[in-house]
This record gives C-alpha cells, sequence and structure tokens, in this order.
C-alpha cells in the first residue's frame, strides 16, 4: 500500500495548506520546464495569439473547463478539468516520427526533474517513480503483442511493464480489429501519414505512467503533430465528415496551407497532480461535483 504524500483529514487546515503548496510548487515548478524545454510562454490574454511565433516556439496556457458529457465520474475523471494546452510551430521537414519522439522526451524530462524536486521537498514521505527513459510503441504492436486484450487492458500491461510509455498512432483504424486504439477528431492530430517503413501509420499519441497508487495506468498527455492538408481530409472521408468540414474557413485554411505548421496537446494537470501526490482519487486535489455512488464509495477523499 502507498500513503498518500499529504493526508488531508477532516478539518485540517494545516494538512489543508501543505496540500496547497504542493499543488502550486508542482504547477510552477512543471510550467517553468516545459516552458524552457519547448520555448514556450504562457499566454493569458487575449485569446485570438497574433501571426508571427518563430519555428520552434510556441505558446501555452493553462485551461480550466466543464466537461458536461463526461460519460463517466470516477477517480480520474472528474466534470471539472484543469489542462494545460500547447502548441508549437515546426516546419514541413519536422512532421515525423523523430521529431515527434523528440518532443515527447521533452516532456518526459520536464516531469522527470518535477518529480525529482518533489521527492527532495518531501524525503521523507516520496521516492522517485519514474523510469530513466519512456518507452515507445505502436498502437499495432500492441495489437500484435496482446490480440486478446482491449485497448485499455493494453495500455495497463505496457505501463505495468516500463513504467512510462508513449503510444503512437491513435485513431487510424488497426489492421486485426478494424478499430482505432481510441478516438480522435479528424482534424487536429495527424494519425494516418506513414512514419515509418512498416506500414504503420500516426504522428500522435498518448503519454501514460504507472499510478503505483492506484495500480493501473494513467493517461497523463494526448498530443500530437497537427493535420495536413493530405492527412486533413483522408480523416475526414474516414470519419465521414469531409463533405460538411471542407467548406468551413478553418479547414481551408489547412487545405490552402495558410496555418503554419505545428505540433501540440494536452496535459491534464489535475492528473498530473493527483499522480505525483500519489492521491487515491482526483477529488482530493481540485473541487468537483460526484454522484452519489462515487461519493458513498470514496466518503474518505471526497469530503
Amino acid at each position: 500500500m502507498v500513503t498518500p504524500i499529504i493526508s488531508l483529514e477532516v478539518n485540517s487546515l494545516v494538512n489543508y495548506k501543505e496540500l496547497m503548496r504542493a499543488i502550486n510548487f508542482i504547477k510552477q515548478q512543471f510550467f517553468d520546464s516545459l516552458s524552457n524545454e519547448l520555448n514556450l510562454i504562457r499566454v493569458q490574454a487575449p485569446l485570438f495569439i497574433p501571426a508571427g511565433f518563430e519555428p520552434y516556439s510556441g505558446i501555452y496556457t493553462e485551461g480550466h473547463f466543464i466537461r458536461a458529457y463526461e460519460p463517466e465520474l470516477t477517480a480520474t475523471h472528474s466534470l471539472y478539468v484543469t489542462q494545460l494546452e500547447w502548441e508549437q510551430t515546426i516546419l514541413i521537414k519536422d512532421r515525423n516520427i523523430e521529431y515527434l519522439q523528440s518532443t515527447v522526451r521533452k516532456i518526459f524530462t520536464s516531469l522527470k526533474k518535477v518529480e525529482e524536486e518533489l521527492v527532495k521537498r518531501y524525503s521523507a514521505q516520496l521516492q522517485c517513480q519514474l523510469p530513466d527513459q519512456i518507452q515507445f510503441i505502436h498502437s499495432e504492436e500492441l495489437e500484435e503483442r496482446f490480440p486478446k486484450l482491449t485497448p485499455r487492458e493494453r495500455e495497463i500491461s505496457i505501463t505495468k511493464e516500463f513504467g512510462a510509455v508513449f503510444i503512437i498512432g491513435i485513431g487510424y483504424p488497426l489492421p486485426k480489429s478494424g478499430q482505432p486504439h481510441g478516438d480522435r477528431n479528424p482534424d487536429q492530430d495527424d494519425w494516418s501519414t506513414q512514419n515509418c517503413d512498416n506500414g504503420y501509420r500516426g504522428l500522435n499519441g498518448d503519454i501514460l505512467v504507472w499510478d503505483s497508487t492506484l495500480d493501473t495506468a494513467l493517461e497523463l498527455s494526448s498530443m500530437g503533430i497537427r493535420v495536413c492538408p493530405k492527412s486533413l481530409e483522408l480523416q475526414s472521408i474516414i470519419r465521414g465528415s469531409w463533405e460538411y468540414t471542407k467548406q468551413l474557413d478553418y479547414h481551408k485554411s489547412i487545405v490552402d496551407e495558410k496555418i503554419v505548421y505545428s505540433i501540440g496537446g494536452g496535459i491534464g494537470i489535475d492528473r498530473v497532480l493527483m499522480w505525483m501526490l500519489r492521491k487515491r482519487h482526483i477529488g482530493e486535489i481540485q473541487v468537483g461535483i460526484w454522484p452519489q455512488e462515487e461519493l458513498k464509495a470514496h466518503p474518505e477523499y471526497l469530503q
């Protein structure tokens, strides 16, 4: 059993203050490290950013969202979501698997640095859990390796084995099942471009880490190189939306190459905090609205 780094007891103002300090420490350390690794600046306003960012620079923001469509509220899913959204400009020559993996390694480096600093701060309560490197594997390889498992079960198996993985190519139908590893919009990440000689597709994926507290794989980020004119059309045709979306200004701008090439994604800050603080429920580090069955199942966490 893993003891939470900070146990938030009922009516314990001291523990509450320390929890808030820990949350602020993690967020500030991670934001600073990620912005340095990817050459990003934080934006607060305006919401519409002027053009002119040079290649290999970009922006990030801390978004606060209500996901009213969330199908299930659990220890790792809530209506209220805090998300770090980031975007970095690239050149057309960077639309390849090597650049994707290089960027993933930089994000992983930021996570590892923050974990190490947190361990120094709470050395009596916490130990580092991230491996030295993140493992890359394609969703098609996962299907070949675990043909009888569901996509979620494959994620759990591979993440438990390596500690931290990036699953490449999420969105394109897999050859054996005919179904994608996970659902993705057709007009954001590029999940259809062939990325190597073996025919694997996709320039996107998910970062997962092993959560020893919950004894499962925890997805921290979904990201990828953004669509180009060819992949936008192909993916929209696969999803059956091209006849409608090809008339939209945004899609026209991609087809006419008026929008800069980029890579970007979202990082679930609530999940990063939950994982780093070894919490058993996301409701321990954020405000949330929970159904009665969830409140009854976790009275010690959802006070």
